[in-house]
């Protein structure tokens, strides 16, 4: 039951109804009243509808109805405003309504401009920009951006994704809106009448409107002043009961579940994520201990795991691992028999993971289980997958789109497991991760290179791999040393893998005979991406001058595409620098069988990188019986026991041309180096890898295929740790020297501005020169040309000082640079940290290691 208090009859229609659902508002309501009686369009109504108020908040309200304009309408029970708008919107009898709750205000034009703006573009919506009000040294600019109108105008099925963009966080705010009467109406007519909403009360009612509404526009005027009080925000909850309030919201959304239209569901899904995340951060935020166990189990009883992650992904990124420990041990059902799995990555491109992928799709069809290769990045396919495989794309506008996208893929196929190989490139897998397992998936990641990898860039990637590979069944990565790594960090799901042969490899096998060495010039090749920093393909023209001056006779090819700090045109430049151009030939990419033929016409095959995981090339180049020269790279797997290889240490340029001369010096121990490439080659393609997969995917893998760490490898890892983080520190130092310098170069160059005297050559006077020459000409010019000169002074003092600015910008971003540099030097300290502890394990365990 209502009461309704009417101060007067009216004898005509109002413009706009300002409907106002207030409770317990007695400190703010007579200046929220206030502020809609005093606009400037007086044509109109203000319907006031009190919630079953318990304080003065009526009386203030009553005291107020002397104005004709005001109508009191109370409740006899508290309905929440959900139902005191539908009250206020049923009695309101003007055909535009704007909302205004208790506690804050409207713009003195709020009225006038937006039923201006309505009745000029015949819009049934109009939006309006925002004032917040926030207590003094209080701000919150992100949130009050977030809350201004970003489209002037939107049309019938553009208005909602548009105004609820999916992976943006959802703004259902009545009062930001002047709405048509009807279209709000219409929303509350499609909702069973008992609801009663205590969260997120007005999206449900905004979302409908504006699902149906035909034409919105907006001024940036800014007419609705929010006051952002204390309230609730940021306070602890306390017990379970507090969490349920909140959790409320949820059913507000889910009220229209069946009211949505086709073309908002996308906005409707990532809006109702929008609100499942801010409970997510409640859990996180405002609970602890125990309670937030308990809060985090209701709200996975009430929306479940997987919405749980999707809505983490789009919006609460920082909950990751809160879900890994209450979500990363949802049980996978064990696979007795592999029929299918889903292979992905990002895209299909020239590089050696993708040929690893080509590859490996090629052999699980071979064993006779379904494939699908899922590409993030639906580029041109360099590496073409078997035609037993399918190609899928993974596409969405925001993350949470993307992985349900994925998850479609995995069902429809009905994969037994995921081979992920993208861990190492960026931080969203253990979310895709998480939500396969929601559904029954479990998922296998690849480490594509040394677990030293990350140290050795100076990047914190490791210690967030580390926290999530519990997420995954097994993390396969490619040496014993990388498992004794992630072992000694706490990960106990490492698996040791070798990468299959590339697609080259497994077409063309090995060659029947070892290659013999025929006059010279010795015949070398080298081939990849042209990457400097971790590959130091210009340490190939250091190795070529220091052959030129042992006075070896030798050729030199360099294959590969442009790398993202070495291109084709600047390695030439170095060799025409070095006077090399007679001896090395830099040739690009080549590709099929112009690159098969380079690598048939060369004698022996050169590495310089100084970290890789598994390189493909040193399979692909000892298959046609190439011995290797190569910079020591001592993690590798693939060394142990191959004589076709040998090594120098890292940098020495002279040792591998020794080492070259040697071969080209030998012709008996070339070929004896050529026969032992080939047999390693040999051992590679004879592994049974199609069986080696089988075995992952339904866990009956061979116990040395997860090796306990030895006092070797703990040893390399020691010794590697210092060597990457001193590295590091030594970068480091060059940064902070190199921000010194710049700091100290503008510390010695003020800024003094240009004069702006000007001197004409002959001309010491302009006025002067006006008096004395008296032709219409000379006067034009005496006239024009010193306020032509004053401008010019005006704009080389301008572009000094923008020059400035841009000066003091540059320091600024420095600063910036040393904060992040300051950032690494902790990671290294870290480092330091986890290096001390490796060694602590190591005395501790040094005799049950050497037994084992």
């Amino acid at each position: 039951m209502t009461t309704t208090i009417d101060s007067a009859s009216r004898n005509h229609q109002p413009s706009v109804s300002i409907v106002m659902a207030v409770h317990n508002d007695t400190e703010f309501v007579r200046r929220a009243i206030d502020s809609a009686l005093s606009q400037t369009e007086a044509n109109i109504e203000v319907i006031c509808v009190d919630d079953a108020s318990t304080d003065d908040t009526v009386t203030v309200v009553h005291n107020m109805t002397s104005d004709p304009r005001l109508k009191l309408i109370g409740l006899e029970a508290n309905c929440s405003a959900y139902q005191a708008r539908r009250v206020g919107i049923a009695a309101a009898s003007a055909p535009y309504v704007l909302f205004l709750d208790g506690d804050d205000e409207l713009a003195p034009n709020a009225a006038e401009v937006t039923l201006a703006k309505a009745r000029d573009s015949s819009a049934d919506v109009v939006g309006f920009g925002v004032e917040m009000v926030m207590p003094a040294g209080q701000g919150t600019p992100r949130f009050e951006r977030s809350l201004q109108p970003k489209h002037a105008e939107l049309v019938g099925e553009q208005i909602v994704p548009a105004l609820f963009p999916p992976g943006q966080p959802a703004q259902g705010h009545l009062w930001k809106y002047l709405f048509d009467r009807e279209l709000l109406r219409d929303a509350y007519r499609q909702a069973d009448e008992s609801f009663q909403f205590y969260r997120a009360n007005d999206i449900p009612v905004s979302f409908l409107a504006l699902s149906a509404a035909r034409r919105y526009v907006s001024t940036s005027n800014r007419l609705y002043r929010y006051f952002f009080r204390r309230g609730t925000s940021g306070q602890s909850i306390d017990t379970l009961d507090q969490f349920k309030f909140y959790l409320s919201a949820v059913d507000s959304m889910e009220s229209i579940d069946g009211q949505v239209p086709i073309h908002a569901h996308a906005s409707y899904q990532s809006a109702r994520r929008s609100l499942i995340s801010n409970l997510v951060r409640d859990c996180l935020e405002r609970t602890s201990g125990d309670l937030q166990a308990q809060c985090f189990d209701l709200l996975l009883d009430r929306v479940g795991a997987l919405d749980i992650v999707l809505a983490s992904a789009d919006f609460c990124r920082e909950a990751l691992p809160m879900l890994v420990k209450r979500l990363g041990h949802l049980e996978v059902p064990r696979v007795h028999l592999a029929r299918s799995v889903v292979v992905t990555t990002s895209h299909l491109k020239t590089g050696g993971l993708q040929g690893v992928v080509a590859s490996q799709s090629h052999i699980l069809a071979g064993e006779g289980i379904d494939v699908t290769v899922a590409l993030h990045q639906n580029q041109d396919i360099d590496h073409p997958i078997t035609p037993d495989a399918r190609n899928a794309a993974v596409v969405g506008s925001s993350w949470a789109e993307k992985i349900q996208c994925f998850l479609d893929i995995c069902t429809g196929v009905k994969a037994d497991a995921v081979f992920d190989h993208h861990l190492l490139y960026n931080e969203y897998w253990p979310f895709y991760a998480l939500a396969a397992r929601t559904v029954g998936i479990g998922t296998i990641g690849w480490v594509h290179n040394f677990a030293l990898r990350a140290m050795f860039n100076g990047s914190t990637r490791t210690s967030f791999i580390a926290a999530n590979l519990s997420t995954l069944e097994d993390v396969v990565v490619l040496s014993p040393t990388d498992v004794a790594f992630w072992s000694m960090n706490g990960v106990d799901n490492a698996v040791y893998l070798p990468n299959p042969p590339s697609p080259i490899l497994i077409e063309q096998g090995t060659v029947s005979q070892p290659k013999k060495l025929e006059s010279a010039p010795i015949e070398l090749v080298w081939w990849g991406r042209l990457q400097q920093s971790t590959k130091q393909v210009a340490e190939l023209l250091k190795v070529a001058a220091h052959l030129r001056d042992h006075g070896t006779e030798f050729h030199m090819s360099i294959i590969g595409p442009d790398g993202p700090d070495l291109t084709r045109t600047a390695l030439i430049r170095e060799v025409q620098h070095n006077e090399l151009e007679e001896s090395v030939a830099v040739l690009g990419p080549l590709h099929g069988e112009e690159l098969a033929s380079a690598l048939r016409h060369a004698d022996l095959s050169l590495m310089t990188s100084s970290i890789e995981g598994f390189p493909l090339t040193l399979v692909e180049g000892q298959a046609l019986g190439l011995p290797v020269v190569m910079y020591d790279i001592p993690w590798l797997a693939y060394l142990e026991g191959n004589d076709g290889i040998r090594t120098v240490p890292q940098k020495d340029a002279n040792q591998m041309a020794l080492a070259i001369a040697a071969f080209a010096e030998d012709p008996q121990s070339y070929q004896a180096a050529s026969a032992a490439a080939l047999d390693s080659a040999r051992r590679v393609l004879d592994l049974d890898f199609g069986s080696l997969y089988r075995q992952l995917v339904e866990k009956q893998l061979d116990t040395n295929r997860r090796p306990s760490p030895t006092p070797e490898a703990s040893q390399l890892l020691l010794r590697l740790s210092v060597e990457y983080s001193e590295r590091t520190a030594r970068a480091l130092a060059k940064s902070r020297a190199e921000a010194t310098s710049l700091k100290n170069k503008l510390a010695a160059a003020p800024f003094t501005p240009t004069s702006s005297n000007v001197t004409v050559p002959g001309i010491e006077n302009f006025q002067q020169y006006r008096k004395n020459r008296s032709s219409l000409l000379r006067k034009f010019i005496a006239k024009v040309l010193p306020s032509t000169w004053k401008q010019a002074n005006f704009i080389a003092e301008r572009n000094a000082k923008w020059n400035h600015t841009a000066l003091k910008s540059i320091a600024r971003q420095q600063q910036e640079i040393v904060r992040s540099l300051n950032g690494l030097q902790q990671a290294t300290k870290e480092s330091a940290v986890r290096t001390a502890a490796m060694e602590r394990y190591l005395r501790s365990n040094r005799d049950e290691l050497r037994d084992q």
